[in-house]
């Protein structure tokens, strides 16, 4: 039998229907709308670029981006974690993407040679076994015991301990050592001296200079052990080495040389080595003339003499007819105010017994070498005085001082010529100044030899 539905629940199960279906639909995820537009963020971090920086696009568009990496820097990935690059991006909503960039890294390759250690120093980057690229790196070689560092070959090359370098490629360096040899070198001295240096241990190649040094009455002759013969001497080891320092004792005389009455000597002689050079030489005195050396048939005044025996040597001299005349340059002297004529400094010594001066009491010249004091008619003692010149010396009369000029104030500008008795010489003499009262002030212009 057919069952059937009354009007009323017919239209409520089609009711039931018609609003599951509507809900259904309403739970569905809405379609894309094409025409809606989003914004594309395109950023890159240090060391790179990227060749769009976004913008605001379609949805649905599909953006090309590349990572374009700077020199020295590599791509590394997007902030989306994908490492493809070129990407390939589609725009469905609001997006933000970095390219990430870092450092190239080169490895750097040691090799040592020898026996020692390599150090390595990161001055400006940290320390890692691949370094960024643009990293300095310093080196540093220690040698083992026994050892010593001879240098860097490589992409770089160096001679000291320390190697700094830029990494900016791959690079292999090698260290050199190499092993120390050491040589022994010994040094003595024969009778008659000694050395400067008794030698020991040294690494091949080194230099030592040792001095021998002669005792009193002995003389460095020559090295035993090295074909030379400087008393100073520099040693290239390249082996074990035995030096010894040879003396001879030598033969010493002894030179004498006296003065005698006329003239002097330039040396009183000494004590001389065997065949070694002695020079003198004899000056006589004004007045005087060399005649020889006593007891010797050599004239010269001027010897040079090679010493083979004790000698004694003693110039002879002999005194000129006549007075001497001098005509030399012009010396001028002077002795101011109250100075003290005990002073060298104001005594005019013409010769060995003539020391003119005057005192501080108002007084008049004297010779301080043979007076300490003036007196009115004898001083200077030793002297005579004339008024003129030396060209008129035939015609002139000398006296003393006092007789000759009156009174000493006027004598200012005017020519004399004076006479030193004892050794027969006569000068002109010009007074330039003259200081009246108790004040001793004088000066004066004379010859010399």
């Amino acid at each position: 039998m057919k069952k059937s539905f009354p009007p009323l629940k017919l239209i409520l199960i089609i009711g039931l229907v018609v609003f599951s279906c509507s809900s259904e639909v309403e739970e569905a995820d809405p379609a894309p709308k094409l025409n809606e537009r989003y914004i594309l963020s395109v950023d890159a971090s240090e060391g790179g670029s990227v060749n769009n920086s976004g913008g605001e696009f379609t949805a649905g568009t599909s953006v090309a981006l590349t990572a374009n990496p700077n020199s020295e820097y590599v791509f590394v990935s997007w902030s989306n974690g994908s490492t493809e690059n070129p990407i390939t991006v589609e725009v469905s909503s609001n997006l933000s993407l970095t390219a990430n960039f870092e450092k190239r890294k080169y490895p750097l390759t040691l090799i040592v040679e020898g026996e020692g250690t390599v150090s390595q120093e990161i001055i400006n980057t940290g320390k890692r076994t691949d370094y960024v690229s643009g990293a300095s790196v310093r080196l540093i070689a220690t040698p083992s015991e026994g050892w010593i560092f001879r240098s860097w070959s490589g992409a770089e090359e160096g001679e000291e301990l320390s190697l700094d370098l830029v990494m900016d490629e791959a690079k292999e360096i090698t260290a050199v050592f190499q092993e120390v040899t050491q040589y022994t070198l010994m040094v003595t001295a024969a009778e008659g001296g000694t050395v400067s240096s008794e030698g020991g241990t040294y690494e091949e190649g080194t230099e030592v200079t040792i001095t021998a040094i002669s005792n009193e009455g002995y003389a460095f002759t020559s090295w035993e052990g090295i074909d030379n013969d400087e008393a100073t001497l520099t040693v290239v080891l390249t082996s074990d080495t035995v030096l010894t320092a040879l003396f001879e004792a030598i033969t010493q005389y002894t030179v004498t040389v006296n003065s005698s009455e006329g003239g002097i000597v330039s040396s009183n002689g000494g004590t001389f080595i065997d065949n070694s050079q002695f020079n003198v030489t004899a000056t006589p005195n004004e007045g005087y003339e060399f005649i020889g050396w006593e007891q010797n048939d050599l004239l010269s005044p001027s010897l040079t003499i090679t010493v083979t025996s004790n000698l004694t040597l003693t110039p002879v001299f002999s005194q000129l007819n006549g007075p001497t005349l001098w005509r030399g340059n012009i010396l001028t002297f002077s002795k101011p105010d109250g100075a003290d004529p005990n002073s060298e400094a104001y005594q005019d010594r013409i010769r060995d017994n003539v020391w003119i001066t005057r005192g501080n009491n108002g007084g008049q010249l004297f010779n301080i070498a043979l007076n300490s004091s003036a007196n009115k008619i004898e001083s200077p003692v030793g002297t005579r005085w004339a008024m003129g010149t030396l060209d008129e010396i035939d015609d002139l009369v000398f006296d003393y001082f006092r007789n000759t000029v009156n009174k000493p104030k006027n004598v200012v500008g005017k020519n004399l010529v004076l006479h030193l008795i004892e050794d027969d010489i006569y000068l002109a003499v010009k007074f330039t100044s003259w200081s009246n009262g108790k004040r001793g002030g004088f000066s004066y212009e004379r010859n010399t030899p």
